[in-house]
């Protein structure tokens, strides 16, 4: 009796892992259904392509030499992901004070935005004219303790991100952890590991940024893109198949008689 209710328990168990084990592999199943069905859904229409952009970008301006030029355009990168807009990093030798520098940046009629990195022993980590939309981070303060080239290159990179949230209108995050604490000492900003902000300073951002003029990057598919004018010149068969057919002239076109009596 022991020996087949142990049994009975054994296959029991055996039915509720085979039940699991295709109740997962079925939940696969669907999702690589989906994935496929949405690539044919694209291949159809052209693939996805980028809306070239219009409007303001931030700008991130290297003007120094204590941290490689990789830094800014990595900090550049990480903030054109979190918000999807435009953000460029660029190297720039022109002298000056970083007041004259960023106002200088700021005329420029593409720039929404505008973060500099530079290296002055008279100036503090991080100043910010968020009226003005641009931010300074001083790369020479955040090595006053003389740190590791590595530790010094990330200390830049989160400056720099939280100099632009700063400077797009954004402030401190209430929530934890968030790259956007305040963090009042060095060693405090080595010790928060984050380097992206939080949800919170992030539509902060957005909405400050959409405010400057700075637009939001569309992606959408081909055939849409021709369908609403935008779409670059076909790379394939099939863009070239859906421009053709979006840029047709109709067999039997719309005609519309002008009738001078309705007309007065």
């Amino acid at each position: 009796m022991k020996k087949a209710l142990i049994l009975a328990i054994a296959a029991s168990v055996a039915g509720l892992c085979v039940a699991a084990d295709s109740t997962e592999t079925n939940a696969l199943s669907k999702a690589e259904r989906r994935r496929i069905r949405r690539e044919q859904r694209l291949a159809r229409d052209g693939g996805l392509v980028t809306k070239p952009n219009l409007g303001k970008t931030i700008r991130f301006i290297d003007v120094q030499e204590q941290v490689a030029h990789t830094n800014v355009a990595e900090a550049a990168r990480v903030v054109a992901e979190v918000v999807n807009m435009p953000a460029e990093a660029v190297r720039s030798e022109a002298p000056g004070d970083a007041f004259e520098l960023a106002e200088k940046a700021m005329k420029d009629a593409k720039v929404g935005a505008a973060v500099l990195l530079v290296a002055d022993v008279k100036l503090p980590a991080v100043m910010v004219a968020p009226e003005r939309s641009w931010a300074v981070v001083n790369v020479t303060a955040l090595a006053r303790d003389f740190p590791p080239k590595e530790v010094l290159a990330v200390r830049a990179r989160k400056e720099l991100v939280r100099a632009s949230a700063w400077a797009l209108g954004a402030g401190e995050s209430m929530m934890k952890p968030c790259i956007m604490q305040y963090e009042p000492t060095l060693s405090a900003l080595d010790a928060n590991r984050l380097m992206v902000p939080s949800p919170d300073p992030v539509m902060r951002m957005v909405n400050g940024a959409l405010a400057r003029g700075i637009d939001t990057i569309r992606e959408d598919t081909y055939r849409r893109a021709c369908q609403e004018g935008w779409a670059p010149p076909p790379t394939n068969d099939v863009q070239k198949a859906i421009w053709e057919e979006t840029r047709k002239v109709p067999e039997k076109p719309l005609k519309i008689e002008f009738d001078p009596a309705k007309g007065k």
